[in-house]
């Protein structure tokens, strides 16, 4: 008895998505896409490398060393000639020429070279534009982020309503298959024309390519979620959702609040913060800069290959101040160009501020007329399936044609999709919502 108890008692506690490894939910869905999507793999190389280039201001911060050695070989001997003072043999001092040899066969050198800056207006922007730039790349990725997570919603419950319209084309062509068979048998029985017949028979035969097309809908719709979320083509998808729970009409926010949480906004605020200091940057160059070296020289040269014969060691510390004081006029244009770029974002925030108060009112809009449109829908709905029942059943009794149920199935068809439609129109705005509050993540 344990051993059948306690298989089952796992089964129970295992994670659904373990027990069926096609089964896909929008949380499974959205989490691979965050995880295997090439356009936010490109994203995230973007914000990798704001953080290089913050490694890279911060170097010039640091102190600077190399090291370098050298060897020369001497093919030819030189000498320094000086005239030395002498006297001849009638005591009169004469300069006779004589010659020095000045170097040896081989020569050795090595440098050790340590520099710093300690002064630099140009330095200290350097760092604080880094960090910048690293937030302003951080706010582009989230944005990039956000879209694609909606754009991911987007398509998940269209491939759900694409699921539902061939659903409903399927479910049709069945019943008007039915419908033919049935009344086949009741021309056979003589309680039928054979026009009633043909009509039967025309109604299903028209439906059949209906299917085939909401099937090819229905499987890009399927490769277009596996290649969103970096799946395989042949992975086999069964997605779990439905178009039923909607969530609730949302009140129009404070602009100010949303300012706040959106980053493609923030993104040119920080883009504002960095062109300021940009701006300090340029003018830093009228500024001097200071900076300091330590060189350590080992020299020597010998006939032998050895390096101890005639060496000279040499410490040598020094101090450099560079003073800028004129550059042909390339510091004012640049500082020219930094301030008219600062001009240029900063009317791209105010526009942005618009655009983004005028797009949640819009979208509010499609909100309240999608929610609209569901009531109507709904209502619909339930009336014309009724209707169609009621035309079923006065088939039967000859009181209704084969045109009015036709007509009936047809209204029905319309109905249900009529009210897919408007919740995945609903669903649709309800994410556009979301994606204008800055609010999208994986839950």
């Amino acid at each position: 008895m344990k051993q059948l108890i306690y298989p089952i008692l796992i089964l129970l506690f295992l994670h659904p998505d373990q027990m069926n490894a096609n089964s896909c939910t929008i949380d499974i869905f959205l989490q691979a896409v965050d995880q295997h999507n090439p356009d936010l793999h490109l994203a995230q190389h973007d914000l990798e490398l704001a953080t290089v280039q913050k490694r890279e201001a911060r170097s010039l911060a640091l102190p600077k060393v190399g090291a370098q050695g050298s060897y020369n070989r001497n093919l030819k001997r030189n000498y320094m000639y000086v005239e030395m003072p002498t006297a001849d043999s009638l005591g009169n001092i004469i300069d006779i020429p004589m010659s020095f040899p000045i170097n040896k066969n081989n020569e050795y050198a090595f440098n050790v070279a340590l520099s710093q800056t300690l002064f630099s207006f140009n330095v200290g922007y350097a760092l604080k534009a880094a960090s910048q730039y690293r937030e302003l790349t951080g706010e582009i990725y989230n944005a990039t982020r956000q879209g694609i997570l909606t754009w991911a919603r987007k398509a998940f419950y269209s491939t759900l309503l694409l699921e539902e319209v061939l659903e409903i084309t399927r479910a049709a062509t069945a019943n008007a298959e039915e419908n033919f068979l049935n009344m086949q048998s009741r021309r056979e029985s003589g309680l039928a024309s054979e026009f009633a017949l043909m009509q039967a028979e025309v109604r299903w035969q028209s439906l059949l390519p209906e299917v085939t097309r909401a099937e090819r809908n229905l499987e890009v719709a399927y490769n277009n979620l596996r290649q969103m979320a970096g799946w395989p083509i042949s992975r086999e998808l069964e997605l779990q959702g439905d178009l039923e729970n909607l969530p609730q009409l949302p009140q129009l926010p404070e602009l100010e609040e949303v300012l706040q949480t959106r980053p493609d906004y923030n993104a040119l605020k920080w883009e504002e913060r960095l062109r300021r200091t940009g701006i300090r940057s340029d003018r830093s160059n009228y500024l001097p800069s200071l900076s300091g070296s330590f060189i350590y020289s080992y020299r020597s040269q010998s006939d032998d290959f050895v390096f101890d014969k005639e060496r000279n060691n040499s410490w040598i510390a020094g101090l450099t101040l560079n003073i800028p004081i004129f550059s042909g006029g390339y510091t004012s244009a640049r500082i020219q160009r930094s301030s008219l770029e600062l001009s240029k974002n900063q009317l791209r925030i105010e526009r942005l501020e618009r655009d983004i108060q005028n797009e949640l009112m819009n979208i509010h809009l499609r909100l309240q007329e999608a929610s609209a449109r569901i009531i109507t829908a709904e209502t619909t709905r339930e009336t014309a399936g009724r209707a169609f029942a009621i035309a079923e059943s006065g088939i039967e009794s000859g009181l209704v044609t084969q045109l009015e149920l036709k007509d009936a199935r047809l209204y029905l068809d319309n109905a249900r999709l009529g009210y897919y439609s408007a919740t995945w129109e609903y669903l649709n705005a309800w994410f556009d919502w979301n994606l204008a509050l800055g609010e999208v993540g994986l839950e």
